[in-house]
């Protein structure tokens, strides 16, 4: 996920950062002509070939799709890949990126669609569309002060709503089969991550520059369950059974990673961790694992009953936004040097540096394949590719 970032994050970062710029800078020259990580085995390196043709398995390309202008986003599920890309929303066919259906959406921005059993869901800065996911005829539209991320999660009783949060503060639920109001909340900050749900309950995150909020809702009434502060150094939400995950904390060495109670917001772990935490790098969670992702490019995998650190991996690619995905055997995540890394789920050690030909915007997984969003390609694409690496 790449966006404009906040001139005063950025500035806030680079102030932090400059008196290890060098020592960064030095570390990565030394990754590069070593080809390891930090005292890990040899990466897999694969360049990819020039030219803008369809490429076949040889080169290591299962398909490849030119988008309507240039991708933004992408979510797998099932047999689909929903992207959001200039003006529009497209299904395509995750077994050889064939369009099933493209619907327009203008002003639809950065974030990627959601994907519910029987819709596909994007926000545009003034509506939040509703899409059959069949044949992409509009289900529903509803006025929103976008844009922001969506998810489609499981009220209580086992029925579909749509949850979207706002770059503006608003939050606004609808029933997924009938697009109708169910309840709406505005708070300070900006909501960039898509919500998460389980049992009944929404939780998001809210960011600006004097700190981060998260909280919990009723997913069916908006009845606020519980709120949080997490201070300047949060980063996003993630999931475990009946667990919230994230990071929080005022300073990168008073970081510490928070586990609480998903219904009652009682604390269950706290774990120290030193981290360049922030709302744009969003983490990823298994039932046992959760894996986070900083701005030095550290991946860390913690016990979710525990707190306990399994394993933490420095890559030494400072990273302005990022995404987790995780494959059956890995764990991926774009640089900011338009790389994908891809390392052992089990271990953190790094298996493959792979630099992409164009702009890793996003990257989402299916089984062992990586679905990967290019802009600034030959020409700008979503393309397929088996998972790197695991054959060293």
């Amino acid at each position: 996920m790449t966006r404009t970032p906040q001139p005063t994050r950025i500035r806030t970062r680079v102030v932090a950062l400059l008196a290890g710029l060098a020592v960064v800078l030095l570390g990565v020259a030394v990754l590069v002509a070593r080809g390891g990580s930090h005292g890990a085995a040899p990466l897999a390196v694969r360049f990819l070939p020039a030219g803008p043709g369809p490429r076949g398995p040889a080169d290591g390309i299962d398909w490849w799709s030119p988008v309507r202008g240039e991708p933004l986003g992408v979510a797998v599920d099932g047999p689909d890949v929903a992207v959001a890309a200039l003006d529009e929303v497209r299904l395509l066919d995750v077994a050889n990126g064939r369009t099933r259906w493209k619907a327009g959406l203008p002003g639809v921005r950065r974030y990627r669609p959601a994907l519910g059993a029987d819709r596909v869901v994007a926000t545009s800065e003034t509506e939040l569309a509703l899409f059959d996911r069949a044949d992409g005829a509009r289900v529903a539209t509803v006025g929103f002060a976008g844009p922001g991320p969506a998810g489609v999660l499981a009220d209580a009783g086992g029925s579909p709503v749509v949850v979207a949060g706002s770059e503006t503060g608003a939050v606004l639920a609808v029933d997924a089969t009938t697009g109708a109001a169910l309840w709406s909340a505005t708070y300070p900050g900006s909501v960039t991550v898509a919500p998460r749900g389980a049992d009944g309950t929404v939780v998001l995150s809210w960011h600006d520059d004097t700190g981060a909020t998260v909280r919990a809702f009723d997913l069916r009434t908006g009845v606020r369950r519980w709120e949080v502060p997490a201070g300047v150094m949060a980063g996003p939400p993630t999931l475990g059974p009946g667990t919230v995950v994230f990071t929080a904390g005022d300073a990168v060495h008073g970081a510490q990673v928070r586990a609480l109670d998903l219904l009652t917001g009682q604390v269950r772990w706290i774990t120290p961790l030193d981290g360049w935490w922030d709302d744009e790098l969003e983490p990823a969670a298994d039932p046992t694992t959760a894996y986070l992702l900083d701005g030095m490019g550290t991946v860390v995998a913690l016990d979710l009953r525990t707190g306990t650190i399994d394993w933490r991996q420095e890559t030494g690619r400072p990273l302005v936004s990022g995404r987790v995905a995780l494959t059956p055997a890995g764990v991926v995540f774009a640089s900011y040097d338009d790389e994908l890394l891809l390392l052992d789920r089990a271990t953190g050690r790094v298996r493959a540096v792979e630099p992409q030909r164009g702009v890793p915007v996003d990257v989402a997984t299916a089984g062992d394949r990586l679905v990967v969003a290019l802009r600034l390609g030959a020409p700008s694409r979503v393309e397929a590719r088996p998972e790197p690496g695991f054959d060293a």
